[in-house]
Order: C-alpha cells, then structure tokens, then sequence
C-alpha cells in the first residue's frame, strides 16, 4: 500500500530552519552572558575574601612595628665636616643603634635624620631581618648644625624606611667629638688657613669640633 507524505513548503522549511537556527545563537549568547556573569561575581567575591579575610602569604601590610634601642652616650658623638655641595659647615652625627621587628617582610632604612634637620649626604642603608638583635654604627651628615661648641646635643633620629614610613628613636645624647690638641697644632701647621674665610687660624681660634682647619666664627656665626 502507498503511503502518501506530506512535504511543506521550501518556504516553510527555510523560516523554520532560520528561526530554529536564531534560538540556538539566543541560547548560546545567553549561555555566554550568564557565564560571564558568573565569572565576574566569582572573581568579586574571592577578591573580597582575599582583601579582607584571607591572609596573603608572602604579602606583609607596610605597617610595621620597628623597634629602636640606642646604645650608650660614649659611642654617640657629633662633629663637624665640610658640605658636600656648598662651602659651608654641615653636621656629623655617630650613634650606635640596634633594630629588630616581627614582620614577614626585611625592612630597609634609607634616610635618617635628626629632628630639625636634613639628610646631605645619604646614610649607608641598613637592613633588619626580624626579630634577631640587628646593630647598626649609624652617621648621619646633616644641615644646618644644631649643636653648639663644647655642649652636647640632644634629640631623636628620624629613619625613613623603603615603605617611605618614618620610626622615632628614643632621645640619644651626642657629646662633642673634640680633636686632641697635639693633632690641631699639626692640622693647622700643614693647612693654615680656613675653609671658608680663607684666612689663617690660630689654635685657639680653631673649632675643636671640626674634621678640617675652621675658625669656631666661621661655623657659628
């Protein structure tokens, strides 16, 4: 027996097939848009986890607690030097100081100054690993001179670290760091003259504190 089919229009099948093609390419993008979003709430919130609950290892906040134990009057001294990038007196603190934190992360101190003042020539850096005892002979040259001929000075250092933050030593006592008098005689035999007026010097006019022949004048104005 002959059966006979129904075949529909080429019409009908072409807007079928188009309109069965349009809603896959829907459901694709569909399936892509949700996807997408997907991903991007993940991404959010995992983020969110990570800044704010979850520890980052090998990641240490910049907030760190250094610890600074200065060490005894004899070793911190001051003096005087010549500025490096102008012919006037500049300030040379010595001290010795220790360093030690608890952070994950070395801290290197970059700059250091006291108080008052600022940094001419830059300080030797100097690195703390943690928590082990790390000394330190620190000098700083400084400008302008804050201590006065024959009198100690007192004041706190200022460290400034690779985080650009700042730790505060505890007050240090410098003492003034006076040339003996047999090796002023003999500077001023071999440089007459002072730096910066020119003009000779007598012994007894010569800064005590001074590393170069200088009238006491000439520093202190």
């Amino acid at each position: 027996m002959w059966h006979t089919f129904y075949s529909p229009p080429v019409a009908v099948r072409v807007i079928a097939g188009v309109t069965a093609g349009s809603l896959a390419v829907l459901a694709l993008i569909k399936a892509r848009a949700i996807g997408a979003a997907w991903n991007s709430a993940h991404a959010w919130f995992w983020g969110w986890v990570s800044r704010n609950v979850s520890p980052h290892q090998g990641q240490t906040s910049t907030k760190i607690d250094l610890r600074l134990v200065t060490g005894s009057d004899l070793h911190s001294t001051w003096s005087i030097g010549i500025h490096p990038l102008a012919k006037k007196p500049m300030m040379i603190l010595v001290s010795e100081v220790s360093f030690a934190h608890v952070a994950d992360v070395s801290v290197i101190l970059k700059r250091g100054y006291l108080r008052g003042t600022k940094e001419v020539v830059p300080m030797s850096e100097i690195v703390v690993e943690g928590p082990y005892d790390e000394s330190a002979s620190v000098c700083l040259c400084l400008s302008p001179v804050k201590a006065k001929p024959g009198e100690n000075l007192v004041g706190k250092v200022v460290f400034v670290d690779q985080f650009n933050r700042k730790h505060v030593s505890e007050k240090i006592t410098f003492r003034p760091n006076t040339l003996p008098s047999q090796f002023i005689a003999n500077m001023l035999q071999e440089t007459p003259n002072c730096f910066f007026c020119e003009r000779p010097v007598q012994q007894a006019d010569q800064a005590k504190e001074a590393q170069m022949t200088a009238h006491t004048t000439c520093i202190w104005q």
